[in-house]
């Protein structure tokens, strides 16, 4: 650590990721990120039809990939508040 700059030595467990359940993605990315009704009313597991079950999905899919994404990483430690 230096006064004006900070070196970070990440690791990106992607196989951990490709593992997690829907539900786990959906929890992880609501702590970083509000999310969508939709995937909030998933969350707390809710009873959904057939046509809310799919958009979460579709939802959820890119989160995933999202969720050990370095520069999606960096995005979001570069955000402000």
């Amino acid at each position: 650590m230096m006064s004006n700059h900070v070196h970070t030595v990440l690791h990106i467990n992607a196989a951990k990721a490709h593992h997690f359940t829907d539900l786990e993605v959906c929890e992880r990315w609501h702590r970083l990120y509000k999310g969508t009704v939709l995937t909030q009313k998933f969350a707390r597991q809710d009873p959904m039809n057939k046509a809310e079950q799919v958009a979460v999905k579709m939802r959820i899919d890119p989160w995933r990939l999202n969720l050990f994404d370095l520069s999606q990483f960096m995005k979001a430690l570069k955000r402000s508040t």
